[in-house]
């Protein structure tokens, strides 16, 4: 059993929401059907904005910038999610997910705790763990994360480097690999 202390910042939280756009099913989803009925519908746009039926060279270049579209629209979907996300924390003047975090993590699960809440999770509860350079993300649905940083307020560089492996491993076995 390990008690690891960390405070969550709105960078941290921005990690996640990263995190989140990159490993979810429902934004994967969401990028690819909505990438794919805009690039339609500029298509169609573009084509009936001519008033008459396209020249070859009209219609080449209709393709063209269409195609440009869907193979950007990925990437500015995710910049602009993010900007969203991130005002929206702004305007929020002390937001429930940022603060001082306690996390006791054993065998049965971990037990979470703030100034604004309190829980219990079993491992069993985690559909998937994934990390970046500073966190883990363990995940109890598709689109819901529990934060926990690696860089901890109150262990040492053993102790992380032991939490770390431990997180690792629990990855491993909720993760199916």
């Amino acid at each position: 059993m390990v008690e690891v202390r960390y405070r969550l910042t709105l960078e941290d939280v921005m990690a996640l929401q990263k995190n989140t756009l990159a490993n979810t099913k429902l934004h994967t989803s969401r990028k690819k059907y909505a990438g794919i009925i805009t690039s339609i519908c500029i298509f169609v746009f573009m084509l009936l904005s001519l008033g008459r039926a396209p020249l070859t060279s009209e219609l080449l270049l209709t393709v063209v910038l269409t195609l440009s579209y869907f193979l950007v629209f990925s990437p500015v979907y995710d910049k602009l999610t993010l900007l969203s996300i991130k005002r929206m924390y702004r305007k929020t003047k002390r937001h429930p997910m940022l603060g001082a975090y306690r996390v006791v993590i054993s065998d049965n699960g971990l037990e979470r705790s703030t100034d604004n809440f309190h829980d219990h999770y079993q491992w069993s509860d985690f559909e998937k763990i994934t990390e970046d350079d500073h966190h883990f993300f363990l995940y109890l649905s598709d689109v819901f994360a529990i934060i926990i940083k690696k860089e901890s307020d109150n262990l040492s560089l053993d102790e992380e480097k032991n939490y770390h492996h431990y997180i690792k491993e629990r990855m491993r076995m909720v993760n199916g690999g």
